[in-house]
């Protein structure tokens, strides 16, 4: 079975957030100022969408994504074994043409760009932005 993400129900948030705060909390601490609390703040207060990357029922990634006007945001990922999984982001190209966005833009590290590119990301204004 190939890892899943999912967007997590928001009457599941309180149950799950716990277990996926530490992946999004690490990679809270190698972005762009995010603090500890906002990330869970934002969540709970349905700003931003939980995600979680499932393998047999095993929780080995999380994401905070923001339904923007024009695109779908990926402010933050975090998790393990991401080579195994990073094709999930297909999902959240799809939501994002389900919901009438225009692009997906993921906040990423420089390094990303690279791997990003065989996927159809570009570097724009600091984000890596596909149009969907």
């Amino acid at each position: 079975m190939m890892p899943a993400a999912i967007p997590v129900p928001y009457q599941h948030v309180d149950r799950v957030l716990p277990i996926a705060a530490p992946f999004l909390h690490k990679a809270a601490q190698r972005s762009h100022g995010w603090r500890r609390g906002e990330v869970e703040q934002r969540i709970r207060d349905k700003r931003a969408s939980l995600w979680v990357v499932l393998d047999a029922n095993v929780m080995i990634g999380a994401a905070m994504v923001e339904l923007h006007d024009d695109g779908v945001y990926v402010a933050l990922v975090g998790g393990h074994r991401w080579h195994e999984w990073r094709d999930q982001i297909k999902r959240v190209e799809e939501w994002a043409a389900a919901t009438g966005r225009k692009c997906v833009k993921i906040d990423g590290r420089r390094g990303w760009a690279r791997l990003m590119k065989r996927d159809g990301y570009a570097m724009r204004n600091g984000m890596l932005v596909k149009d969907v």
